[in-house]
């Protein structure tokens, strides 16, 4: 399926290549120039309403576990300077399995910028993160539910133009886990790498743009049999206002 998943992939961000599309972190990445005039041109929008599907694989480490999904999932999210809200969710009346998965979570962060030349920036993205994962089966005698904490740092670039805006970040992430009930599970670590592409005015107060994001956790839980993995592909459009 991942092979699948990049050749969508490949094709939609060639499709999307003349568009562009701001991050979260775009206050920090850019700072006033002497031309007001021309930094408020080149500064778009901050906040956005974000949907698509997301094409999502969670399996078992030890194969032991009975929770596994490989389906579609539909994402919906909010993003403003500095914050991110993200939900995804899906069951078994949209995919042929029995698995219902959810995952919501929020994101605080931003970026530093290291380097900036003409229109090119090169930045270093940072944040912590709260989610929760819940895969539950019709007749299991157990669910998959984990809550976590994770602190994340990367690298990223940004490319910002009158007709081009292009932004590409990964960041590697660290944390702990906890199921209900109990303070400490084990632990997650994740990464995470985003594309975002474009930005077409359709309004005097509204642009549509498109993005592609992977994300990639790892439960490690006490025990082997809450040890799963969760990939995920996602691709959508952005209202930007």
């Amino acid at each position: 399926m991942k092979s699948v998943f990049t050749e969508i992939s490949f094709r939609f961000l060639l499709l999307s290549a003349f568009l562009s599309l701001p991050a979260t972190s775009h206050a920090q990445m850019f700072s006033a120039d002497s031309d007001k005039s021309k930094a408020q041109n080149l500064q778009p929008p901050s906040r956005g309403l974000y949907f698509g599907p997301s094409f999502t694989e969670f399996t078992s480490s030890s194969g032991s576990g009975d929770l596994s999904f490989d389906g579609q999932l539909a994402t919906i999210g909010f993003s403003s300077s500095g914050l991110t809200v993200e939900g995804n969710f899906g069951n078994s009346s949209w995919n042929p399995q029995e698995v219902s998965l959810f995952h919501v979570g929020a994101e605080l962060g931003g970026g530093i910028r290291l380097l900036r030349s003409g229109s090119f920036a090169l930045v270093a993205p940072a944040g912590i993160s709260s989610d929760y994962l819940r895969a539950s089966k019709d007749g299991s005698e157990r669910d998959f539910q984990q809550s976590s904490f994770r602190v994340a740092g990367g690298l990223g670039f940004s490319i910002f133009t009158d007709r081009l805006r292009i932004q590409v970040a990964a960041k590697p992430s660290i944390g702990f886990s906890y199921s209900q009930g109990s303070l400490f599970g084990g632990n997650v670590r994740g990464v995470e790498a985003d594309v975002l592409l474009g930005s077409v005015r359709v309004h005097s107060r509204f642009s549509l743009s498109t993005f592609y994001s992977y994300e990639r956790l790892s439960y490690d839980i006490d025990g082997v049999i809450y040890d799963y993995e969760l990939d995920s592909h996602r691709a959508g459009l952005m209202v930007l206002f």
